[in-house]
């Protein structure tokens, strides 16, 4: 980097009338003028109309911050409630098949939910035509 050799080679003066007049004449202070309105003249042309208030911005960032933080502390709940669903999943399952007569329930069970599948899945499909009928005529306002 250069020294400068002129005292008043600085942005402060830009707005002072006989430091302009000096530096139509210093090379260092000239630059100085030039970059000085270059910022200035861009400054003029850049809008900030579109862009949101701080403030905004500021609340934004907070509450997206606290939510970060929140769900980042919920893993470990998350894992351990998902672990212990599944123990007692498989436990449940151990237990009431090595009992005969709960086995011989279950496949029993199973049997008539599968013997009744046909109509189950009907009902299901019946259902949810009329659900989507019933909303395209309220989103429609034909209701």
């Amino acid at each position: 980097m250069k020294s400068r050799t002129c005292g008043l080679a600085n942005a402060w003066n830009l707005r002072d009338e006989n430091w302009r007049r000096h530096a139509l004449n210093c090379e260092e202070c000239g630059e100085i003028l030039s970059t000085g309105e270059w910022v200035s003249r861009l400054a003029t042309q850049t809008s900030t109309a579109g862009l949101p208030a701080p403030g905004f911005l500021l609340a934004k960032a907070r509450i997206r911050a606290r939510r970060s933080a929140v769900e980042h502390a919920a893993i470990p709940i998350y894992s351990m409630a998902c672990v212990a669903v599944g123990l007692l999943v498989i436990s449940a399952t151990v237990m009431f098949m090595t009992e005969i007569r709960f086995a011989e329930i279950m496949t029993n069970a199973i049997s008539l939910i599968v013997s009744y599948l046909a109509l189950i899945a009907a009902g299901t499909l019946i259902s949810a035509v009329i659900y989507y009928a019933t909303s395209y005529l309220v989103r429609t306002n034909r209701i």
